[in-house]
């Protein structure tokens, strides 16, 4: 509930082009974990639209981008300021 209040409130949307660089992302860390540093383009454009064929994965993924954009929502407003306190003063809190 508080994640979409802040979707709405800050017109916080996800497009396509966003899911598929996130599974051309995910497609390119496929490969690299077989070694595979110089993949073709086209391999990875055909390895994300595999990732993404899943309906359920690609409405998974959506909401992953549309947390990290509220993520960064929160840190753009908050102000937070350093301050130095005792280990007696942390202990209190």
């Amino acid at each position: 509930l508080v994640l979409n209040k802040y979707v709405k409130d800050n017109n916080i949307t996800v497009i396509d082009e966003e899911i598929r660089d996130l599974g051309r992302k995910i497609a390119v860390s496929q490969f690299s974990q077989y070694g595979m540093k110089d993949v073709p383009e086209q391999y990875i454009n055909e390895m994300a639209d595999r990732i993404l064929k899943n309906e359920k994965d690609k409405i998974r993924y959506k909401e992953v981008l549309l947390e990290n954009k509220v993520i960064d929502v929160i840190k753009e407003t908050l102000k937070t300021e350093p301050k130095n306190i005792t280990k007696e003063e942390f202990v209190k809190l």
